[in-house]
């Protein structure tokens, strides 16, 4: 199912399952239904290096990764976008 994850959350525009993958090092979503992979969350796949934690906001509805060198990034959780993103904290 998710070899290797870490780490997972429900998606609270969907309710899919996103989970981190670290044998990739990308976050991966799953069919809440079928449980089938859907594929990275957005465009996670070209930004996340080493993803360590993870948390949606439910207020905007935003995914928040931590990476292992500090820094961490914001995506859409509708779209699965990179939003924005705090370097070395």
């Amino acid at each position: 199912f998710a070899s290797g994850a870490s780490e997972g959350t429900s998606n609270p525009a969907n309710g899919n399952l996103v989970v981190i993958d670290d044998s990739l090092g990308v976050i991966r979503t799953f069919d809440l239904q079928t449980g089938e992979v859907i594929g990275a969350f957005g465009n996670s796949d070209d930004f996340v290096d080493d993803p360590a934690a993870m948390a949606f906001r439910p207020s905007n509805g935003r995914l928040y990764v931590a990476q292992a060198d500090g820094d961490v990034l914001i995506f859409d959780g509708t779209t699965g976008l990179l939003v924005s993103n705090f370097r070395n904290v």
